[in-house]
């Protein structure tokens, strides 16, 4: 008897996909992990391996023609409240979804994605305080026409567990005039763009990597895996929260260490970029105005409260565009601070 055609499909994506596990965990080296830790994001090129990344292509484009794709929205929580701003060139699909089993069905390369943690082990070997136990999958495809995302960070680590967030790209023939570049902030150090180029993982930490998508010119594909961990969160970095009286005394070296602090401060550095990239990603509307409204409203309280460490802050983000320093790295020509950039 002759074996059907879904056996064989499914034998031949046991295969493809075995190889690529194998692959990724030979390319997940001790000096990735060294990065992701110290420096917060790193880039893995060759992640998965072409015959993968090639199947993924087809299976994103069959998942692209079901019904079930829905447009991606930017979650604004405020004051107890969450208001969704729609993006009309950025559709995608998550394993969360009450039709992920009947589209597993065109996406067999994909459903093995979701259910296999092998980088979430090797992670878990290399950077054992990250106890990662879980993650979820989303595909993600981008219309182009200048669709793109507003600065934010994945997670909020005193509201949910997510650690790990690994983004991979199936975009051939990619130039930079197409756009689509990942920006990461790993502040206080200088902004670093990534080319979203076929078969290119990016890893970063979820709670502390400030992130924008830049405007794609061109259709734009990707799906991003976030890791989480059901552990008790590790003690903070910083000796300790500052007494209300004190914050505003507190030198840059000392704010930076907080996460709280650190994304207060970046927020208002990077005031005017934020502004502009909740602009160009949304279409206007009230809700976006609203977005708007509340980022100013929150960049003034912060800017009264810290305006005598602002400056210093700003000169060590200016000093690391104009002065590389350290070790060279895969992903940055202007390696990050080593006293100040995010932990992982």
């Amino acid at each position: 008897m002759r074996p059907s055609l879904r056996l064989l499909v499914s034998q031949g994506t046991s295969e493809v996909f075995n190889s690529a596990s194998k692959h990724l965990q030979r390319v997940i080296t001790p000096l990735v992990a060294d990065a992701l830790r110290t420096d917060g994001f790193v880039v893995v090129d060759g992640a998965l391996g072409s015959s993968c990344a090639d199947r993924l292509v087809e299976e994103m484009q069959d998942i692209r023609n079901t019904p079930h794709m829905i447009k991606n929205a930017t979650h604004l929580v405020k004051d107890g409240q969450t208001r969704h701003l729609e993006k009309d060139s950025i559709w995608e699909m998550d394993t969360l979804s009450s039709h992920w089993p009947e589209v597993q069905k065109l996406a067999h390369m994909f459903g093995r994605l979701h259910t296999d943690f092998t980088l979430g082990t090797t992670l878990n070997v290399h950077l054992p305080e990250l106890c990662l136990d879980s993650q979820a999958l989303k595909v993600q495809w981008n219309n182009g026409g200048g669709g793109c995302f507003p600065l934010h960070f994945d997670s909020d680590r005193d509201l949910d567990r997510r650690q790990v967030t690994a983004i991979v790209y199936l975009n051939k023939d990619w130039t930079p005039k197409d756009g689509g570049q990942l920006r990461v902030y790993p502040f206080p150090s200088a902004p670093v763009e990534i080319e979203p180029v076929f078969d290119r993982m990016v890893l970063f930490s979820s709670p502390n990597m400030l992130h924008r998508v830049m405007p794609s010119h061109r259709p734009r594909m990707c799906f991003t895996v976030w890791y989480s961990s059901s552990c008790p969160p590790a003690p903070s970095i910083s000796t300790g929260a500052l007494p209300p009286s004190a914050v505003a005394k507190a030198s840059a070296s000392r704010l930076l260490l907080d996460h709280r602090y650190r994304k207060m401060l970046a927020k208002a550095i990077y005031a005017d970029e934020w502004a502009e990239s909740i602009r160009q990603s949304h279409e206007d509307s009230e809700a976006r105005t609203h977005a708007l409204e509340t980022h100013w409203k929150d960049v003034g309280i912060i800017t009264r409260v810290f305006r005598g460490v602002l400056p210093e802050v700003d000169s060590l983000v200016a000093s690391s565009i104009h002065t590389p320093a350290g070790r060279s790295t895969p992903h940055s020509a202007s390696p990050p601070s080593r006293t100040t950039a995010p932990p992982l």
